[in-house]
């Protein structure tokens, strides 16, 4: 990747080859207590039988129907009297004229899942968690849907996102790791010691969908 700024500055990254394509096999959902909270566990599985790819991320998109469970067909209006009246004025209840009780949402993963298979004699991911839902929360009460996203990866990108992970993590600047500055596979062209955020990453790609996960309360 070569990127020029608006003020001329030329930056570089390393060269990348794509990853072998691997395919999600399956989505599972099932039920699951973590942290003594029942809940819907949603796990990917996924072959490469090249024994190549050994590097994964994963990311998710979910859609769910939220319901209100407590839920009034009528709304508070206030109605104002003339100006020195006494009361100023009252409440009243009317018919609700639009749709307030049910909405359609979407939301998108907002953390760093990996996983590798390069300590296992077989290139296979087996019931990887990449997302559990408490049985308390609304997006499962009714309608509800999944797209995971499958990212192959090579090693130094693995190796990138596992570290910014792990810093990303430290919750205490009493922890053992101290964080310094993050380098990258990008560089300044003009000056080589100058500091980039930033990695370029080539992946394949992979995703699946799964619907309709419910439990019952």
């Amino acid at each position: 990747m070569h990127v020029r700024t608006k003020d001329g500055r030329d930056y570089v990254s390393s060269t990348e080859k794509l990853p072998q394509q691997t395919n999600i096999e399956s989505l599972e959902a099932t039920a699951k207590t973590k942290n003594n909270q029942l809940g819907i566990e949603i796990t990917v599985n996924s072959t490469d039988p090249t024994n190549s790819s050994h590097y994964y991320r994963y990311e998710y998109e979910e859609t769910y129907k939220v319901v209100a469970p407590k839920w009034y067909p009528k709304k508070a209006v206030p109605v104002f009297f003339a100006p020195g009246s006494n009361p100023p004025g009252q409440v009243v209840f009317e018919d609700r004229t639009y749709e307030a009780r049910t909405c359609y949402l979407s939301q998108n993963s907002n953390e760093l899942i990996l996983t590798s298979t390069s300590d296992l004699s077989e290139d296979k991911v087996i019931n990887f968690p990449v997302r559990f839902i408490p049985s308390t929360d609304p997006i499962i009460r009714n309608r509800y849907s999944i797209l995971v996203k499958q990212y192959v990866q090579s090693l130094p990108a693995h190796t990138f996102f596992a570290t910014l992970k792990e810093i990303s993590n430290i919750g205490s600047i009493l922890s053992q790791t101290q964080p310094g500055f993050f380098y990258g596979n990008i560089q300044s062209v003009a000056n080589p010691k100058e500091k980039v955020i930033g990695y370029f990453d080539v992946s394949s790609y992979s995703e699946k969908r799964l619907f309709s996960i419910s439990l019952i309360y």
